[in-house]
């Protein structure tokens, strides 16, 4: 709760009172929600990673694993549809009010990390989900922004939504950049005193299901972006979150085709 700063009141709004249990119902909500990730998971590895040595690298199954840990934060913050033993496998599992979501770009969230989504305003859906870490939500949004705006679009997100001002805003496209609202799906100060807590096994009193190896694998890992061991466990924590949420969209709105843990992976572009 206090990493994802579920116990701050934030525009007059706190998702969990710490001072209370979390009722049996939320519990009930999250282990149902589990098992849909884990069955999308399967989906996912076959249609979004090509290489089927890269479908069984390790941080797969820690993906897997941690499933449970993204399920615990997405029934918290109240972002789940009242009942998801309703849904299907092509529903969205997500509320589609976007005030239940807080909006990337307000002062007190600019430089947080973790896990946005883009929530399409018209249509009234989520299509995206992403990650970032080493920079805030809002520079990440501004690259986002800057890339609708190129003449070739560089992934399907630039494609279907074009901004206003490119020469492909009159193409073909499902919208326009700018009808895009950016939203904190699962958002953290890489400054708190939580992140220090992000080495140790949830038994001892860390967010992941962490073993030993997995410690080992995460440090000599992401090579490619030069960072700290403390910054390595920031970029698994907001993957891990991004990939949750993305399961939890329908794919009929989805735009993205990225496997996530890119930079693990070792399959990473010039727009992770």
């Amino acid at each position: 709760m206090r990493l994802f700063n579920l116990h701050k009141i934030e525009n007059e709004l706190m998702r969990v009172d710490p001072s209370l249990a979390v009722s049996e119902e939320v519990k009930a909500k999250a282990d149902v929600l589990v098992k849909m990730l884990r069955q999308r998971f399967r989906t996912f590895l076959k249609q979004r990673i090509s290489s089927k040595a890269k479908r069984t690298h390790w941080s797969m199954e820690f993906a897997r694993i941690n499933l449970p840990v993204v399920a615990a934060v997405m029934a918290l913050s109240g972002h789940l549809k009242s009942d998801l033993e309703c849904l299907n496998d092509r529903d969205s599992l997500l509320i589609t009010n976007s005030s239940c979501f807080l909006k990337c770009y307000d002062h007190a969230n600019k430089d947080k990390e973790g896990a946005y989504l883009y929530f399409d305003t018209v249509r009234n859906v989520f299509v995206r989900s992403g990650k970032v870490a080493g920079r805030g939500f809002v520079v990440r949004g501004d690259e986002h922004l800057k890339s609708s705006k190129a003449a070739r679009p560089s992934s399907k997100l630039y494609r279907l939504y074009p901004s206003k001002e490119s020469v492909r805003a009159t193409n073909r496209r499902r919208g326009h950049f700018e009808s895009l609202l950016q939203v904190i799906a699962a958002g953290f100060d890489p400054t708190s005193e939580e992140m220090s807590s992000l080495e140790k096994d949830y038994k001892n009193g860390g967010v992941f299901v962490l073993s030993k190896g997995d410690v080992g694998q995460i440090k000599s890992s992401m090579k490619n972006l030069k960072c700290s061991d403390n910054e390595k466990f920031r970029h698994m924590l907001a993957y891990q979150m991004e990939l949750g949420y993305d399961l939890a969209l329908s794919p009929d709105d989805i735009v993205s085709t990225n496997p996530g843990f890119e930079s693990v992976l070792g399959v990473i572009s010039s727009n992770e």
